[in-house]
């Protein structure tokens, strides 16, 4: 069920097919780029119908994260063209999927206080650094 439940959320934000406009939600119009997918993840974990939220800050949720955390893991994969290949790519994919899953717990933790776009953004700005030590992008480092 938890496997279920996390694959169906990622094979829909993932899927090339048209995305329909969603009652809490619209990426219809929306670019295939790594931060709205993102943010569509977190509108799913925010608005689930079956308690996404509450599984992954459950005491038993390794099991969930560990899929979840797999999920991210393949969605950035996906944007190897939009990562920076300064970093031996295996332990990238693993500090972004890892480093988001953290995240969405700290926001699940923070009772989903903030909109998911600012959750993704202030994600994308702790991994860019800003500063051009550690960017996420290639063309960051230029």
């Amino acid at each position: 069920l938890v496997y279920a439940l996390c694959e169906e959320m990622f094979d829909h934000v993932m899927s090339k097919e048209q995305i329909l406009c969603e009652k809490t939600h619209d990426f219809s119009h929306c670019d295939s780029d790594i931060a709205s997918e993102l943010t569509h993840i977190l509108y799913h974990v925010k608005f689930s119908h079956a308690d996404t939220a509450k599984i992954l800050i459950a005491h038993h949720s390794e099991l969930f994260l560990r899929y979840f955390k797999n999920n991210l893991a393949s969605l950035f994969r996906c944007h190897s063209h939009e990562l920076n290949d300064n970093v031996p790519f295996d332990y990238l994919i693993d500090f972004l999927s890892s480093s988001f899953a953290q995240t969405v717990i700290y926001w699940v933790k923070n009772k989903l206080a903030d909109q998911p776009e600012a959750i993704v953004q202030r994600y994308m700005t702790v991994i860019r650094l800003q500063n051009g030590k550690m960017p996420l992008h290639k063309e960051d480092q230029k």
